[in-house]
């Protein structure tokens, strides 16, 4: 494997100068913030993460060179906050009445994709799942 191309430096806000490199890097088996090789078993060993990791490399850099921006101007107030146990246990009792994204990540100032990323994360719904549609 090729050794991993320049992963920014966190600048504490919401622009990566190369998200794409990052994408990368773990696609390759890199930490992307020292360039070692990651090792023993974990995500990074399995081959559909890693498939998927590259296809979001490749995507990422199609945004970048159609000259889309890359930063979300207006991001929610909690975007990229850690979340708390407490908020885990309101997210998830909040899902079992309703499987809005939109409405859920209103609630909890985040974004869509923050909410779907935790749900999963949490194991209510599987990973590219649609959590309106159970089983997808």
């Amino acid at each position: 494997m090729n050794p991993p191309r320049s992963a920014p430096e966190p600048t504490g806000t919401t622009e990566i100068r190369n998200p794409a490199a990052v994408v990368h890097a773990l696609a390759e088996g890199f930490d992307p913030r020292t360039g070692e090789k990651l090792t023993g078993e974990g995500p990074w060993s399995d081959a559909d993460v890693i498939r998927a990791l590259f296809l979001a490399a490749e995507a990422l850099e199609r945004t970048v060179r159609s000259g889309r921006p890359r930063t979300v101007t207006n991001p929610p107030p909690a975007a990229g906050t850690p979340w708390t146990p407490e908020e885990d246990a309101r997210l998830k009792s909040e899902f079992e009445t309703t499987k809005d994204l939109a409405a859920l990540a209103e609630r909890h100032a985040r974004t869509r994709g923050a909410i779907s990323a935790r749900l999963m994360r949490l194991g209510l719904f599987p990973a590219g799942g649609d959590p309106a549609r159970p089983g997808s």
